[in-house]
């Protein structure tokens, strides 16, 4: 197999870039990143330590560099009282400037014990500055409803199995 990277320049042209699949080899985007992370796939989160992981969005970019704040670095970035610094983490990492729109890349995240983001913060977004949001709400779906049609639709969609 092979990994394909497109690229549309600002004329309009398109470049394509084809790199084989190389067996044993890790091969994470920034979604699948968080993924493993929020599963624990790289272990617990250890405040005060720094971790190199798996990235591959271009040839150039092959990890990402996270830090898990301390407790005493956590305190001094407690922004409200929805946070508890004492048991949620504060996570700061850098990402390529160019996939945020951003002069620095820093992002800045606040996150349960469980990794479920709560607030975060993209750092020096062009024309906006600091982009911020915060987690409102966090309903547990039933799993019987989250793909159920109403039949008033379901008669009229022809295309699709279930």
């Amino acid at each position: 197999g092979q990994i394909i990277f497109s690229k549309t320049r600002s004329d309009g042209s398109v470049k394509v870039q084809r790199a084989p699949i190389l067996a044993g080899k890790i091969y994470e985007d920034y979604l699948t990143l968080c993924y493993n992370l929020r599963h624990g796939n790289y272990g617990i989160p250890e405040r005060g330590k720094d971790y190199q992981l798996p990235l591959y969005i271009s040839r150039k970019k092959k990890s990402i560099k996270l830090h898990v704040a301390s407790a005493t670095e956590a305190q001094k970035q407690h922004p409200g009282k929805s946070i508890r610094p004492d048991k949620d983490y504060f996570i700061k990492f850098q990402v390529d400037r160019k996939d945020l729109s951003s002069g620095s890349g820093e992002v800045e995240l606040w996150v349960t014990p469980e990794i479920l983001p709560i607030t975060g913060t993209i750092k020096d977004v062009v024309f906006f500055g600091d982009l911020w949001g915060d987690l409102i709400e966090r309903r547990i779906l039933d799993p019987n409803r989250i793909f159920s049609i109403p039949d008033n639709i379901k008669n009229r969609i022809s295309y699709i199995s279930l």
